[in-house]
C-alpha cells in the first residue's frame, strides 16, 4: 500500500463539525454528520480534549488549529472535485475531497462510535493508495 504522508487523525463528528465551523464553513459534502447546535460548554470541552491530543494548540489566549490539521480542513471545507470509492467490502467506503496538490480522503473509523478518520495524500501517492483498493479484492 502507498504511503501516506503522515497526516493520520481520528476526530469524532463533534470534533469535526466544531474545527470546519471555526474556519467558516458551514456544509461538508462526504460525512453524515446530523445538524446540531453545540452548547458553550461542549464546545470548551471537546477544545480541552483537542488540544490535549495535540490537535489544537493554546497560544496566549487562543487556541490555533495545528499546521497540517488545518490544511486537511481547508480541503474538506473547499475542494476542488470530490469522489466516493466502495471498496466492495460491505460498509467499507471512503469519500475523497481531491485539490490539485493533496487529497483528503475520510472514512467511518468503526473502533470509535461517531467517529472518522482522515487521511492525507499528495496526488501519486493517492493514485498509488485508490490503485490499491481495488487491486486488494
Amino acid at each position: 500500500m502507498a504511503a501516506v504522508n503522515e497526516i493520520d487523525v481520528l476526530l469524532t463528528y463533534d470534533e469535526l463539525r466544531i474545527l470546519l465551523f471555526s474556519i467558516g464553513c458551514t456544509e461538508c459534502e462526504g460525512v453524515f454528520m446530523p445538524r446540531k447546535e453545540f452548547s458553550q460548554e461542549e464546545v470548551l470541552k471537546a477544545m480541552h480534549t483537542m488540544s490535549g491530543r495535540g490537535i489544537l494548540i493554546a497560544e496566549n489566549d487562543v487556541f490555533i488549529i495545528r499546521e497540517d490539521i488545518r490544511e486537511m480542513l481547508e480541503v474538506i471545507s473547499r475542494p476542488a472535485a470530490t469522489e466516493q470509492l466502495d471498496t466492495g467490502y460491505g460498509n467499507q467506503m471512503y469519500f475523497a475531497y481531491i485539490c490539485p496538490d493533496r487529497i483528503v480522503v475520510s472514512e467511518k473509523y468503526w473502533m470509535k462510535k461517531d467517529t472518522v478518520r482522515l487521511r492525507m495524500y499528495n496526488a501519486e501517492d493517492y493514485r498509488d493508495w485508490r490503485h490499491s483498493l481495488y487491486d486488494n479484492r
